[in-house]
């Protein structure tokens, strides 16, 4: 979200957000056996149609953003996905904490290879970046 927000509005983060349980409901269709209803896609239609007529008048300069976005829904999608699958499959047994754990521990890789490739790891701005913090900060990131 933070990459998101440094290139495009919040209006514009919200409401592409808004576009995670269209993507959701396509992939648990696939697997979850969900039933689908007339409302829930008249609803995530409409949804869909006020996404479109926000964004058809997006500056470019925001497409960087969009990306960013789109990187973001599916990595919350997917969590999502495999928190239920694993909370609601009767075989796996692990607790809300080893669950939350497990998803908290695998989402540190791809923020780890963001931050490389975004140049937040550069060895002459760590450091700077490290000096800078409070120590409320250093408390809250330890």
């Amino acid at each position: 979200n933070m990459l998101a927000l440094k290139h495009c509005t919040l209006t514009l983060v919200i409401v592409c957000k808004t576009m995670s349980p269209i993507v959701t409901l396509m992939v648990e269709s696939f697997y979850a056996k969900v039933q689908v209803n007339l409302q829930m896609v008249a609803s995530l239609l409409i949804m869909l149609l006020g996404a479109v007529l926000y964004t058809r008048e997006l500056k470019v300069e925001h497409l960087v953003g969009v990306r960013w976005l789109t990187v973001n829904v599916s990595f919350s999608v997917l969590t999502r996905l495999l928190q239920r699958r694993l909370l609601a499959d009767n075989r796996i047994d692990i607790s809300k904490s080893g669950c939350s754990l497990i998803s908290n521990a695998l989402g540190i890789l791809p923020l780890i290879l963001t931050a490389y490739l975004t140049g937040e790891l550069e060895a002459d701005a760590a450091p700077q970046k490290l000096t800078s913090l409070s120590n409320l900060d250093m408390f809250f990131i330890i």
